[in-house]
C-alpha cells in the first residue's frame, strides 16, 4: 500500500484488502464491536474484515514487514472456487458483504467481481450461480450484464487508481 497516499491508501486497507491476517486491531475495538468470523468453510474472515473496515474510525499503515505468507497447492486460495461447495459458500458470503458495503455507501464490488470471475473462469458451474440467483430472487440476466458493465466502465479507472489489484 505504500504506492498510494492519503485516502486511496486508506480505502485499500479498509475495503479492498480483506485478509485480516495482514491487519492489526486494538483488542478493545474488537471486543466492543462484537466482531466475529463467520462459521463457513471458507471466506469466514471476509465479512469480519469489511465490517471492521467500515467501523474503524482510524486506519494507519505501517511499512514494516511482520509476516511471511506462503501459498500452497490445494489451498482454498490457490484453488479459488474450484468446487460447487466453495462457489456456493463464497457467493453467499460475498453477496452479504456487498449488501454491507452498499448500505455503508462504499463503492466496492466484490460480489459482482466474483460473478464475473465465475462466468469467465468457472463457466462449467454457471448452474450453481443460476440457482443462487433464483434462491435470492436476483435476476440472472441483469446479474450477467452488471459485471460486464463494471468491467467496461470501471476497468480503466480501477487500473489507474488501484493498480495493485
Amino acid at each position: 500500500f505504500t504506492a498510494f497516499e492519503g485516502s486511496r491508501r486508506e480505502f485499500c486497507c479498509r475495503y479492498l484488502y480483506s485478509e485480516p491476517w495482514g491487519k492489526m486491531f486494538r483488542t478493545a475495538f474488537l471486543r466492543d464491536g462484537g466482531f466475529r468470523f463467520d462459521e463457513t468453510p471458507m471466506a469466514n474472515d471476509f465479512r469480519f474484515s469489511v465490517m471492521t473496515g467500515i467501523a474503524a474510525r482510524k486506519v494507519v499503515t505501517d511499512t514494516h514487514r511482520l509476516c511471511c505468507i506462503t501459498e500452497r497447492r490445494g489451498s482454498l486460495s490457490h484453488d479459488f472456487c474450484s468446487t460447487p461447495l466453495q462457489l456456493s459458500t463464497r457467493l453467499a458470503v460475498y453477496r452479504d458483504v456487498q449488501e454491507l458495503l452498499d448500505a455503508a455507501g462504499v463503492k466496492s464490488y466484490p460480489f459482482y467481481k466474483l460473478v464475473n470471475f465465475t462466468l469467465r473462469h468457472r463457466s462449467h458451474m454457471k448452474d450453481i450461480l443460476k440457482e443462487f440467483c433464483c434462491d435470492r430472487k436476483i435476476g440472472f440476466t441483469s446479474l450477467r450484464i452488471r459485471p460486464l458493465l463494471f468491467r467496461i466502465l470501471f476497468a480503466r479507472w480501477h487500473r489507474r487508481h488501484w493498480a495493485i489489484f
